[in-house]
């Protein structure tokens, strides 16, 4: 399982610039099962095209309520696999196998497992 790997680091981009209640739970989870310095909760960032540079795979969630997903076809369109929950945007534009890997919305077992395929 992805947990278990010593050799993978999760970014979490998109933070604003104070924590909100959501930000504040993540970083609990993140404590309570001991993944400090393996996921960290970034910035906003504005030079996107870098960060993807940066990535071995890009993550988006939302599933059928995701719609349209600048991330992924970004993501793509730097070379970068993706790995997402099937539904809206997601089942639109990523070719299962190809440029990433899809989950069954609401199924983090699915999700772990297809990011676990991924790297």
């Amino acid at each position: 399982m992805a947990g278990d790997r010593e050799d993978v680091f999760c970014l979490l981009l998109g933070s604003s610039d104070g924590p909100t209640a959501f930000e504040k739970e993540l970083e609990r989870a993140i404590e309570a099962a001991e993944l400090n310095g393996r996921v960290q909760i970034g910035p906003y960032v504005e030079d996107m095209p870098a960060a993807y540079m940066l990535a071995d795979v890009v993550v988006a969630t939302g599933g059928a309520k995701q719609g349209f997903s600048r991330t992924l076809i970004e993501a793509q369109a730097m070379g970068r696999p993706v790995v997402a929950e099937d539904g809206g945007g997601a089942a639109e534009t990523v070719l299962p196998g190809v440029t990433g890997w899809l989950a069954p919305a609401g199924d983090p077992a699915a999700l772990a497992e297809a990011l676990q395929s991924a790297l």
